[in-house]
């Protein structure tokens, strides 16, 4: 098994782009509707695919951004196999919320062995923050324990690394503020292809 690698890509989108696509989940977040969001006690989560209904300007960015990940996920990690994407969300995080120790594809079982989870076709994963802690929330780290790793939520910035057990990862609790990001998960089976209508 390779060395893990963590990539971290500042400015990777702009903070204009980043606020008008918090503006866009807001709109949502508060349109009453139903498909394709869940609204938890203290997070919000959205289908990218939804942002066709907040406007072209807002679906157009977020389409072209997730192919901008898989293409920067191609070329860090040197990839041989095709990859897609397979889901692409955007989350609201508020005070309270927080993400416990977890790989996206693996689950560490109560025997100790690792199986599979309920995403076991997830081969990368990418975050982008769209606000950060130098101003709108306190907490929300992401931490790699088993690396040594912690990253600062910094608007703009892209965090990208494999889904298996070596990158079981943690969000610290959000102490103040809302924590806004978009992730994208990547995957080699056409069949788990995320559904994108251009």
């Amino acid at each position: 098994m390779e060395a893990a690698q963590v990539v971290i890509a500042d400015e990777f989108l702009p903070q204009e782009c980043c606020r008008l696509l918090i503006d866009a989940f807001d709109k949502l977040a508060k349109s009453g509707r139903m498909d394709g969001m869940r609204h938890l006690a203290s997070r919000t989560e959205i289908s990218a695919v939804l942002m066709r209904d907040a406007g072209d300007e807002a679906f157009r960015l977020v389409g072209a951004t997730r192919l901008r990940i898989l293409e920067m996920i191609r070329s860090r990690f040197g990839m041989e196999s095709p990859q897609y994407v397979e889901s692409t969300l955007l989350s609201a995080m508020h005070l309270g919320d927080r993400h416990a120790l977890h790989a996206d594809r693996e689950l560490l079982s109560e025997d100790g062995s690792w199986v599979p989870n309920h995403t076991p076709y997830r081969n990368y994963t990418g975050i982008i923050y769209l606000n950060g802690m130098e101003r709108d929330f306190s907490g929300g780290v992401l931490r790699f324990s088993e690396l040594d790793v912690s990253i600062m939520p910094i608007t703009g910035r892209l965090v990208a690394f494999e889904c298996d057990r070596r990158y079981r990862h943690e969000v610290t609790p959000i102490i103040a503020g809302t924590r806004y990001s978009l992730s994208c998960w990547l995957t080699s089976s056409l069949l788990k292809q995320e559904r994108w209508e251009h």
